[in-house]
């Protein structure tokens, strides 16, 4: 009977726990749309699809690069402020809990030839040709509430974005009326869009 009665309360305990940190979750992330990262075929097709759910829609064309190991999301300088403008670059704050603040303007580039967003400064990388190009830090900022699509993401202005060698993709920022949806792009993460 004792044994019994511990397990019960056991997973009592489980389900409130569980129950609360969704509820918290939740809470923090009132998402009302999503950021699609892909080939811009898939990108326009899903955004095609969500026509008769779709508040609004905007796609942009970036391109993913690597440097070092890593992968590098390289958008122009209009992109970034766009997503700035609809509170999508957050800043993170507490990396050991996940808080993130909203960037609300972009670094200036100063003399560099960009800003780069990653967990750790540096401040050059080699994005063309293997040359390296001299970035601004910006900070530890991604896009929406997690680093899902790349390891760090540089901002370059518009003539240095045509330059890059990479594989050029769309990204597709979706504000849905219902969020229950499946897409055909690959990446794809919820975000809170204002």
């Amino acid at each position: 009977m004792k044994k019994w009665l511990s397990i019960s309360v056991a997973v009592l305990l489980i389900i409130l726990v569980g129950g609360w940190a969704v509820r918290h979750y939740l809470d923090r992330h009132d998402a009302n749309g999503v950021v699609l990262v892909g080939d811009k075929i898939s990108v326009q097709s899903d955004i095609e699809k969500q026509k008769n759910n779709l508040k609004s829609n905007v796609m942009y064309n970036v391109k993913l690069v690597e440097a070092e190991g890593q992968k590098v999301l390289v958008i122009d300088k209009e992109t970034a402020k766009g997503l700035v403008k609809m509170a999508l670059l957050q800043k993170i704050t507490n990396s050991q809990n996940g808080d993130t603040a909203e960037l609300t303007s972009l670094p200036e580039f100063g003399d560099k030839k960009g800003v780069l967003f990653a967990k750790t400064q540096k401040d050059q990388l080699p994005l063309i040709n293997g040359n390296g190009m001299d970035f601004q830090y910006g900070g530890n900022v991604i896009i929406g509430p997690g680093r899902s699509f790349a390891d760090m993401i540089a901002v370059v202005d518009s003539s240095t974005f045509l330059l890059l060698n990479g594989k050029e993709l769309g990204l597709g920022v979706l504000q849905l009326k219902d969020l229950n949806q499946q897409f055909t792009t690959r990446e794809v993460q919820t975000v809170t869009v204002k």
